[in-house]
């Protein structure tokens, strides 16, 4: 059972642009709010590689792969670059 959909989009016509960029897990409030979550991220490094980040850090590493995304002539989730599909670049 899968979560999501994939559909083929032309990203040369589409009118919108959405970035679906996944991020690391982050200890962010509205995460550490809920009970069951807070006891995950406490405890998710007890299983290698497993690693939760404060959101300092995740803001810092989201925020250098949006500047490739945007300044980089090959990286898929550039908007310029020729792609069939919108989830091209998560196989990438």
């Amino acid at each position: 059972m899968f979560l999501f959909s994939f559909v083929p989009v032309d990203l040369k016509k589409a009118k919108q642009l959405v970035s679906i960029t996944l991020g690391p897990g982050a200890k962010t409030e509205s995460v550490m709010h809920s009970s069951t979550m807070a006891m995950v991220m406490n405890t998710m490094d007890a299983i290698k590689p497993n690693v939760a980040h404060e959101p300092e850090t995740v803001q810092t590493m989201m925020t250098l792969i949006m500047i490739n995304d945007i300044t980089s002539k090959t990286a898929l989730g550039n908007p310029n670059v020729n792609s069939t599909y919108h989830t091209d670049f998560l196989g990438k």
